[in-house]
């Protein structure tokens, strides 16, 4: 699943939402602001690492609950450094410590992560939206978008009241065979079929897929 992610990502088939993030965060005036970023679910450092070039006095702080996953993070970014945790145990950091919290396609944990940011921190959060990836739900039968997803969301952070900006943002990827084979074997879907299933999956797609990529983006202002 790492592999897979880290050839996605660094191929730049999601680079349209890396670009949206780093833009959102940079119109939020954090580029001039110092402290800590904690990224939650960090996978393979790919977005800690871009958000940190963005936010050149920042330091970062991948979570994820695999020790490979925070390896590759820990050696991404000279600011950068990882822990090894689960999002729905306590968050190894003090109340009050995280300036910006990013959590992309991750479990969520409303309470810890509200917990851990500073007042006047954000909480930045990218899900799955209604129709990603929908080319490959019934060739791979992956696991489709739960259409409640964003209603849990509002239910999880409402009572913070400080939406700073929410934004859809939807992207095209024309894929070979092989880039799908990534794109479904990086998230949660990779394993619905055995390894021959999915190789006469890949085998009988056509040489090139289009591919639709839609995913919210929240910005959440945390009170006093």
């Amino acid at each position: 699943m790492l592999a897979a992610r880290h050839r996605v990502l660094e191929a730049g088939l999601f680079e349209p939402l890396t670009r949206a993030l780093t833009d959102e965060l940079r119109g939020a005036g954090l580029e001039r602001q110092e402290g800590l970023v904690l990224d939650i679910g960090c996978g393979t450092g790919h977005y800690l690492d871009r958000v940190l070039e963005t936010l050149p006095k920042m330091t970062g702080i991948g979570m994820d609950n695999s020790k490979q996953a925070a390896r590759q993070t820990a050696g991404r970014h000279p600011r950068a450094g990882a822990i090894v945790a689960d999002v729905w145990d306590l968050i190894p950091l003090r109340d009050d410590s995280a300036d910006l919290v990013l959590d992309l396609f991750a479990p969520r944990n409303p309470a810890e992560m509200e917990r851990v940011t500073t007042s006047g921190g954000l909480i930045t959060v990218v899900t799955a939206g209604e129709g990603h990836l929908a080319e490959l739900f019934e060739p791979f039968s992956m696991i489709s978008v739960d259409p409640a997803k964003s209603e849990r969301l509002e239910r999880g952070f409402g009572h913070l009241e400080a939406l700073v900006r929410e934004r859809v943002i939807e992207w095209e990827m024309n894929l070979f065979r092989s880039e799908v084979e990534d794109v479904v074997a990086m998230g949660p879907s990779g394993g619905r079929l055995d390894s021959g299933e999915f190789a006469a999956a890949v085998a009988a797609l056509p040489e090139r897929t289009q591919v639709s990529g839609r995913a919210p983006l929240s910005l959440i202002e945390v009170g006093p």
